[in-house]
């Protein structure tokens, strides 16, 4: 297994440093305001490989480190999925938000500092026959989820607004192969430390809290895009969302390949939001696994994707 693992590693390395050589060639060709907010961009998606690498592992150390119940372990994942069913008033909230880049830092203090409590966790698994440490570890990643509401659509709005049509694709897949390459030895490092001591989250996650927030901050600085006439809505929010709500169901009446992309969409996330919950208890009581084996099963997705986002990026 180790040198299954070292190879895998191996290989995905090569793919990327070869995809580094056609990066400096596209660089070349960018305007000013795009090589600005790529490597604002690219800051900020290797900062978040660093947090997302850890909470990568975040599940199982609910459920081995913390002994969270396999109900509790639930929620924990479904938090960070039902947060976006408040997408659509959200987004109306947004067009009615001048100054982003204040918005953006007061949700990053707001969602990602709470973090910080996790150093006060007790160290010994007696402490953990207790449920308060359950309800209030799953709070502090409820407030975590919800700041992705105000994080995810700005991330899009920023990048949509600066780079050209052509060169979207291309940056964003570079910056996520990165991204996935973080990732990638975070969470092995990371599942390496548990297995030398279980609790080693209790520093971990308080630091990944502040490298979150700075990675929103970095976020935060590329550029405002230059809209022309663009006019702030004059209806209230909860009106707009309502009319917003009737035109979806116009567009899935009267558009059917989409409906048919929808239906099909949804089920396909009903199946990933049900295995993933069964599939890390399987791996505690089923395979009795440890750590640095479940990162290495995690990271599965990511090296496909390091290989194959530079690829399908071009298509976008």
């Amino acid at each position: 297994m180790f040198y299954l693992k070292r190879a895998i590693y191996q290989y995905t390395f090569h793919i990327f440093a070869k995809k580094s050589g056609k990066l400096f060639n596209v660089l070349r060709l960018l305007n000013e305001r795009e090589k600005i907010t790529f490597k604002l961009h690219l800051l900020y998606m290797l900062i978040e490989g660093i947090v997302l690498g850890v909470l990568a592992l975040n599940e199982f150390v609910f459920l081995k480190s913390i002994n969270g119940s396999n109900y509790q372990l639930g929620l924990l994942f479904q938090f960070s999925m039902i947060v976006f069913l408040f997408l659509i008033l959200i987004n109306e909230f947004l067009k009615r938000v001048k100054n982003r880049k204040r918005l953006l830092r007061a949700t990053a203090i707001l969602s990602r500092l709470p973090l910080l409590l996790i150093f006060f966790f007790p160290r010994n698994a007696e402490a953990y026959d207790s449920p308060v440490y359950h309800l209030i570890y799953l709070g502090l990643f409820l407030i975590y989820f919800a700041g992705n509401l105000v994080i995810y659509p700005n991330i899009n709005y920023l990048l949509k607004g600066n780079y050209t049509h052509s060169n979207f694709g291309k940056l964003y897949s570079y910056s996520t192969s990165l991204n996935k390459i973080v990732m990638l030895l975070v969470t092995f490092i990371y599942g390496y430390l548990l297995d030398i001591d279980n609790y080693v989250f209790t520093y971990i996650l308080p630091i990944t809290g502040f490298l979150a927030i700075i990675s929103v901050y970095v976020l935060s600085l590329i550029p405002q895009p230059l809209e022309k006439n663009v006019t702030t809505p004059s209806s209230g929010i909860f009106k707009a969302v309502s009319s917003s709500i009737k035109e979806m169901k116009d567009i899935l009446k009267t558009n059917v390949p989409y409906r048919h992309f929808e239906v099909g969409f949804m089920l396909y996330g009903f199946a990933f939001m049900i295995s993933v919950t069964v599939i890390t208890i399987y791996f505690y009581d089923g395979l009795n696994l440890n750590y640095s084996s479940v990162a290495f099963y995690r990271n599965a997705y990511n090296i496909l994707a390091i290989i194959l986002l530079p690829y399908f990026g071009k298509l976008l």
